[in-house]
């Protein structure tokens, strides 16, 4: 069961086999996209932005033409005036050349063309990395070039313009917001769950259980999903009848574990307002019903080939193949194949309607992370979406990538749960940079690493983090390092993060927790179904007519009763469920088998207690999770709103 459904986090890939070799035409090709879509892709991004903000851009023009005015009338006046002048051009020129000459981004382009050459598989995040440093340079400077040659006369002083500037506008932009946005301290004195809604976070429920000093009485269920006696979702936590004592104390304790600026009141808001202008430009259509569709259609065809790779006798890559002759003398197979083949075909129609929203929407978190990752002088981290139905947002270590699950961005707009996984996991982002700075001041690396110190580099984070570092990552952060060493509490610090990581790799606790959320999402998909008309029939029949994806899920942790054993064998005796037509039998299998994945559910729950403890109590998680929390109220207080449909 467990290889069949977490192979699948990206349906594009199912069924795909690796090529046994890769060509120099397929490395060629793979530039040619690379150079062509960065490029075309960065400028077509500006003027989609630009297109989506006219008075923006408007202003922005008014600005440059305003600057060259200013320094072209310099050029004709004597004293400090000329003097001043002087000094604005040449600070523009040489704003401009640094920009143009910066390592970084030549370091990040080329390091983006190596990285394609030898690894297909990250083109598209190769991809979005060069649409940033090469295409919307060239859009930006094309603008202000072009803004500047508007008027003859100062044409000559165009060239001591051209530094893009159009990002730290919105980071301007965005750290006003956050200095005049309500602080999290007042949203919670008057938080009023009647007026503005349940303050509920998965965030809580890590806080309470770590720290019982801050609300008795344990966790709370939330609310059950469909149908009426379906699965209990995870516990969680709301803030609901907290009182204002109370909720001063959880703020003094997410402040001691976040361990940044006063409850990083400036950086978080910061963020909310970077996601909020990046958004601007998504499409107002609300994609939760399409995602509901395609995670039916996905878990639906993940049941048929599982139970078609159950009757296959053959090597399981080759049942797909077209050159491969199968053998059809058995019915069941047949008719198993055939219904898989129509699934996927379905399957694939919704997918191809989601997924350039999925893609679009990739795209404004990553230039929201880019604004953020400036102003925090960072590397930027690149950035996909998951449709795995369990995920809320991973960090790859090492790797500089993220992932957001696709629940938290079908809305038309950021939510307060989006903000919240988005700071979360761009925590993680910035201590493995610190984990990594400290690892380069122990080898005592100056400004550039040599090629030994890079490798000794190398080797020492896979030692001290459990981690593989990509050459991306190291090149970047070694780049804004720039030979500065660390303070004694950042050292103290990271050693802890650094502890924390490795002991998490090394133990087998993260795939218990994988496995087990897997498994309850196996159950609540099929758990949603079991309204269908014969749903229950169905199902009985397919436990019993070959291996099923939700055996391990139902009966692994909880044995089926005996009542349950009944029902299997008797849908076994009539082997077409269409001739089961007594509804006295159908509301039996319902009922029997949803009772039975109720309790198999909480079973998974309880046994997950343990594991999710120790994940909860790293160093790592504690501080993720704190900066979480305080960025989905930080984001409550400056007006976002919890979406309207459950989660």
């Amino acid at each position: 069961m467990s290889e069949g459904w977490r192979q699948t986090a990206q349906i594009e890939k199912i069924g795909q086999q690796p090529a046994p070799e890769d060509p120099l035409s397929n490395k060629l090709w793979r530039e040619a996209r690379l150079l062509t879509q960065g490029f075309f892709g960065g400028i077509g991004k500006g003027f989609s932005e630009s297109a989506n903000d006219l008075p923006g851009t408007a202003l922005r023009a008014a600005e440059v033409l305003a600057i060259n005015v200013i320094l072209a009338r310099s050029q004709h006046s004597g004293g400090a005036v000329r003097l001043i002048g002087k000094a604005a051009g040449a600070y523009l020129c040489l704003n401009f050349a640094n920009d143009v000459l910066s390592p970084r981004r030549w370091g990040s382009i080329s390091s983006s063309i190596a990285d394609t050459w030898t690894h297909a598989d990250n083109l598209n995040s190769n991809i979005g990395r060069m649409q940033d440093d090469l295409g919307r340079f060239a859009f930006d400077t094309s603008f202000m070039l072009g803004v500047t040659m508007l008027n003859p006369r100062i044409i000559e002083f165009g060239r001591n313009s051209l530094a893009p500037h159009f990002q730290s506008r919105r980071i301007e932009k965005a750290m006003t917001e956050s200095e005049t946005a309500t602080s999290c301290a007042s949203y919670l004195e008057r938080f009023d769950a009647k007026s503005t809604g349940d303050l509920r976070s998965p965030a809580l429920e890590a806080m309470v259980a770590l720290n019982p000093k801050l609300k008795p009485g344990g966790l709370e269920p939330a609310a059950p999903i469909r149908p009426t006696d379906g699965l209990l979702l995870p516990f969680s936590q709301s803030l609901e009848t907290w009182s204002s004592a109370e909720r001063g104390i959880l703020l003094r304790e997410l402040q001691k574990q976040s361990g940044s600026e006063p409850l990083g009141e400036r950086d978080n808001g910061i963020l909310v307002s970077l996601l909020k202008q990046h958004t601007t430009n998504w499409s107002r259509l609300d994609l939760s019903p399409l995602r509901e569709q395609y995670l039916t259609a996905r878990y639906e065809y993940l049941v048929a080939d599982h139970h078609l790779r159950s009757l296959w006798k053959g090597e399981p890559a080759d049942l797909y193949r077209s050159d491969i002759k199968r053998d059809f003398t058995n019915s069941q197979m047949k008719e198993a194949f055939t219904d898989t083949s129509r699934l996927r075909a379905a399957l694939d129609s919704v997918w191809h309607k989601i997924n350039p929203h999925y893609i679009a929407r990739a795209d404004a978190l990553r230039g929201a992370y880019g604004d953020f990752a400036r102003y925090k002088n960072l590397p930027r981290p690149t950035v996909e979406i998951s449709d795995a139905e369990a995920y809320n947002g991973t960090h790859f270590a090492g790797r500089a990538h993220i992932w957001f699950g696709a629940k938290n961005v079908v809305q038309p707009g950021p939510s307060p749960f989006l903000v919240e996984v988005a700071r979360h996991e761009f925590k993680h982002f910035e201590q493995d940079v610190l984990c990594l700075r400290k690892l380069a001041d122990e080898l005592n690396i100056g400004r550039r690493p040599t090629k030994d110190q890079a490798e000794r580099l190398t080797h020492l984070y896979k030692q001290r983090s459990g981690n593989e570092l990509s050459d991306h990552l190291l090149t970047d952060v070694m780049q804004i390092r720039d030979g500065q060493k660390l303070s004694a509490a950042e050292q103290k610090r990271a050693d802890k993060l650094l502890e924390s990581s490795e002991r998490w790799s090394r133990e087998d606790t993260s795939n218990r927790l994988d496995t087990g959320w897997e498994d309850l999402e196996l159950l609540r998909r099929q758990a949603a179904m079991m309204d269908r008309p014969n749903e229950g029939l169905r199902l009985a029949n397919r436990l019993q007519t070959g291996r099923d994806l939700l055996e391990e899920a139902m009966f692994a942790i909880e044995p089926p009763s005996p009542e349950l054993l009944a029902w299997l064998s008797h849908s076994h005796q009539v082997k077409q469920s269409s001739k089961l037509t007594h509804a006295w039998d159908e509301a039996g299998a319902k009922l029997i088998l949803s009772e039975h994945m109720n309790r198999a559910g909480s079973a998974i729950l309880t046994n997950l207690a343990k594991p999710r403890l120790k994940y909860l109590d790293l160093q790592l998680e504690r501080e993720a999770f704190a900066d979480g929390l305080l960025a989905h109220i930080k984001s409550r207080a400056m007006g976002l709103e919890i979406p309207s449909q459950k989660r």
